[in-house]
């Protein structure tokens, strides 16, 4: 996409980003983005996809839930290391066609981490699916509820899984705050255990309007 590549390095995942800022003078000037992201870990799961609809149209992989990434980025002066997370999702229908909205969050509890995924299709009954994974070991998960915590300046619902009555999860850090996407560092009882952890919001709906999709080209460049 543009001038950035995602590739194979052996058994690491490399993403060599070349991208500009926001193409708007406010609050930042644009600027340029280049650098280096390498995600470590076994790639190879052997587990089957996960459907997210009735009829196994948008399957969903928690590919590597939990490996060590490296971030480089020399003209901005970023360059640290930290846990990384690479799942895939793929359908056969557009997104709009089959779903309203889903939310997503992913908490690490040592080696373990506890995914949350649940998705309002358009028509039939809402699926959740909770997971603890630990390597390539899936673990079904029950008893969490998703919590409500407001909306973005979009108007985007932000949610979080939680056991519960629990004490309430709280947003921590907004990573991503769009007209139809949300993502957000949050903090929450998982498990008995209060964790940190992200969680992730997208409007179907939104997204397939002509406003939403007139405004995408000013983020993402498609060549």
């Amino acid at each position: 996409m543009g001038g950035s590549s995602l590739r194979r390095g052996g058994d690491d995942l490399l993403l060599h980003v070349d991208e500009w800022t926001s193409p708007f003078p406010r609050p930042v000037p644009p600027r340029r983005v280049r650098g280096v992201v390498r995600l470590r870990g076994d790639l190879r799961d052997p587990n089957p996809p996960i459907s997210l609809d009735e009829r196994g149209e948008h399957l969903w992989w928690p590919v590597l839930p939990q490996g060590h990434l490296e971030v480089d980025f020399p003209e901005l002066g970023l360059c640290w290391r930290g846990h990384g997370y690479h799942d895939a999702n793929a359908g056969e229908t557009p997104l709009a066609s089959a779903f309203r909205r889903w939310s997503w969050g992913r908490f690490h509890q040592g080696p373990r981490s506890l995914l949350v995924y649940d998705t309002e299709p358009l028509s039939g009954p809402a699926r959740s699916v909770a997971l603890a994974v630990q390597d390539t070991r899936r673990e079904a998960l029950a008893g969490f509820e998703t919590r409500p915590l407001g909306r973005g300046l979009w108007g985007v619902p932000v949610v979080a899984p939680s056991d519960p009555g629990a004490d309430e999860p709280r947003i921590l850090h907004t990573l991503e705050d769009a007209p139809f996407y949300g993502r957000h560092v949050v903090e929450a009882t998982m498990e008995g255990e209060r964790l940190r952890g992200v969680t992730e919001m997208l409007s179907a709906e939104r997204f397939a309007r002509p406003w939403v999709r007139f405004l995408l080209p000013f983020r993402m460049r498609f060549a």
